[in-house]
């Protein structure tokens, strides 16, 4: 697959701490279904599957959610550390770049509530005292931006933190708004695709403060809790800190949780795999709401690719069949990645604690499992 379908965030920057590595054979199985009686014989398929995953790759812990149709399971293998239980349903992990998919839908409900245009100049949406680059004559927009074809680099070369374990945490948007008033483009807005954290960074802060809160607090109030999913947020309450499964890099050494200052949209969501099977589950049973609204405005296919460059909705990549919509994540010590594909209504996330391409191979597996049942 080409890279710009499983855009990693901030791959290169992982902190390790080193700890003695448990054989993989030795770690316990577990298995949760969300319809016990239908889904069984799914929940076999990818229990199977997973145990090949977890004991030839190592992860220490993995939880996964699938869809096929009216059926639906989660399965759950690993440890949540090293010394640690089984993974399970409420189980919380770090999502990664998957937060761009919630910052595109925020963006979507923002748009048809008439805070934001998509072909609004991203310049008007800063402070007077900010710039924001453009070349010649063409300003960078929103759509730019929420298809990542802006123009703005990966990330700010004014990242205090940006090789420790913690890179973004204390990357505010007062930075960002420094490297803006310094940077010049290199090419022309909306002509080439470059994955940008700092844009969409910048972007899930610009849609809260539109609404006139922070960007945590609007997920919730407007995404979250009325979908349903109370475990997905920025900031963990005591209680959810408790079920945040321990991160690991890919070499199994234990490694530090990220924050995101005051800029979370690109990465900084944290869920459980039952919110994420119940996302999925909206984008395959779209409700008849505002909320359903925003999700059909980010999943349309707002910029056509060509010559293996990437598709875009708002915050998805379309795939090559244009029924599927992805996106991966990868911090300091998690990996996940969902699959939705709308044409066979089926459904893959498999959200890990160890950052490793191996759950972007399995992830992909699983949904072509599914599809050839």
């Amino acid at each position: 697959m080409p890279r710009p379908f499983f855009a990693i965030f901030g791959r290169t920057f992982l902190a390790a701490v080193y700890l003695v590595c448990i054989s993989p054979e030795a770690i316990p199985a577990e298995t949760n279904s969300a319809e016990p009686l239908s889904a069984a014989p799914l929940n076999e398929r990818v229990q199977k599957l997973a145990q090949t995953y977890v004991q030839s790759q190592a992860m220490m812990g993995v939880s996964i959610a699938v869809i096929d149709g009216d059926e639906s399971a989660t399965v759950h293998q690993g440890r949540t550390s090293e010394i640690g239980p089984p993974p399970s349903d409420e189980t919380l992990y770090e999502i990664g770049s998957i937060s761009k998919v919630f910052t595109g839908i925020l963006l979507a409900d923002a748009v048809n509530r008439g805070q934001i245009r998509l072909d609004q100049n991203a310049s008007e949406l800063l402070p007077a005292e900010v710039t924001m680059p453009q070349w010649q004559d063409r300003p960078i927009t929103v759509l730019d931006i929420a298809t990542h074809r802006s123009g703005l680099p990966r990330l700010g070369d004014n990242m205090p933190s940006l090789h420790t374990a913690n890179p973004y945490g204390d990357y505010t948007s007062a930075l960002a708004y420094e490297f803006l008033n310094s940077h010049s483009l290199r090419r022309e807005p909306g002509t080439q695709y470059e994955y940008s954290n700092l844009a969409f960074g910048l972007l899930g802060y610009w849609i809260g403060s539109k609404a006139g809160t922070s960007y945590d607090e609007l997920l919730q109030h407007r995404l979250t809790k009325p979908l349903g999913m109370p475990d997905t947020c920025v900031v963990l309450n005591p209680a959810q800190k408790a079920r945040l499964a321990t991160p690991y890099n890919a070499e199994k050494h234990a490694t530090s949780n990220w924050g995101f200052a005051d800029m979370p949209g690109a990465g900084g969501i944290r869920s459980s795999i039952t919110d994420m099977l119940r996302f999925a589950k909206m984008h395959l049973q779209v409700p008849k709401n505002e909320i359903g609204t925003a999700i059909e405005l980010a999943w349309q296919k707002h910029h056509v690719g060509s010559n293996g460059d990437a598709s875009m909705g708002l915050g998805w990549h379309v795939m090559g069949n244009h029924s599927t919509r992805t996106h991966s994540g990868q911090t300091g010590g998690y990996h996940s990645m969902i699959l939705i594909d709308r044409k066979t209504q089926s459904a893959v996330v498999v959200l890990a604690n160890t950052a490793t391409d191996a759950v972007d191979a399995l992830a992909i597996e699983l949904l072509e499992m599914i599809k050839q049942n």
